[in-house]
């Protein structure tokens, strides 16, 4: 039983690699209002997003967008957009039924959420916003995704060591089917091009705090000028979003 004003965290049971959601309940919150919000979205990765759909709070079935993955948005309670993201394209039905099979094996309910897959902000200077994660932060860009027909492009980051299957090609298609399979959690970039209309965060949304393993937490203190002894301290990105550094032995998000 939750205690109002007390936080609580979620995070898929099988999956100690995925990021945390953590919730507090609040007055007066400011409900979520669209696009110049800094905040977009979280995405839940699952083997199959209609199964889950049959099951769960009427959700309608899932509809393959583009190249980009098969998905359903749906809204949680405070009206912030989840997406819904099937770790296969809809014409991917082999790959498909492995993975289920295989999860038929390791997990009770096959097609339960397997990772808060990615953390999506948008951002209005995108050179900028990948100094500040990659260069400045140490993430690694693993995917880039333009969708002209929408006027946007994705860019996903992580901390991690992996090796997309086209690394020579950020942009290809062949990547994504296994960006959606990694079992620990992205940020992802929303690049909408309006450079003079400044985003906000709504306070449906707090902060992204990453926990870095001590060689990194001693470079980002150098380059902070923070001191190495305290336990965090906290950083905005380009578009204002609020980013949290947490001293850990395993870089993770939350």
């Amino acid at each position: 039983e939750e205690t109002p004003g007390t936080p609580y965290e979620f995070r898929p049971r099988s999956n100690p690699a995925s990021a945390a959601l953590r919730f507090t309940e609040v007055d007066g919150l400011h409900m979520y209002s669209g696009e110049a919000s800094v905040y977009w979205k979280i995405g839940v990765t699952v083997h199959d997003v209609d199964a889950l759909a049959s099951t769960s709070f009427d959700i309608p079935c899932g509809q393959q967008f583009l190249d980009v993955g098969y998905l359903r948005h749906v809204r949680d309670p405070a009206d912030n957009p989840v997406e819904l993201l099937q770790t296969t394209f809809e014409a991917s039905k082999k790959e498909r039924a492995a993975l289920l099979k295989e999860a038929a094996t390791t997990m009770r309910v096959v097609h339960a959420p397997l990772a808060v897959s990615q953390i999506t902000l948008r951002c209005r200077r995108v050179g900028m916003s990948l100094h500040f994660y990659r260069d400045y932060l140490g993430m690694t860009l693993l995917s880039v995704q333009p969708v002209p027909q929408c006027e946007f492009s994705l860019y996903f980051l992580a901390y991690t060591d992996d090796v997309p299957p086209n690394a020579d090609d950020l942009t290809a298609v062949e990547n994504r089917e296994w960006l959606w399979r990694r079992p620990y959690t992205t940020i992802e970039l929303q690049h909408v091009p309006f450079p003079d209309t400044p985003l906000y965060r709504p306070s449906t949304f707090d902060a992204i705090h990453l926990k870095v393993d001590e060689d990194r937490w001693t470079a980002l203190c150098e380059l902070a000028g923070r001191d190495f002894d305290q336990s965090s301290f906290s950083l905005r990105d380009p578009d204002e979003a609020l980013v949290v550094l947490e001293r850990d032995g395993s870089p993770s998000a939350t």
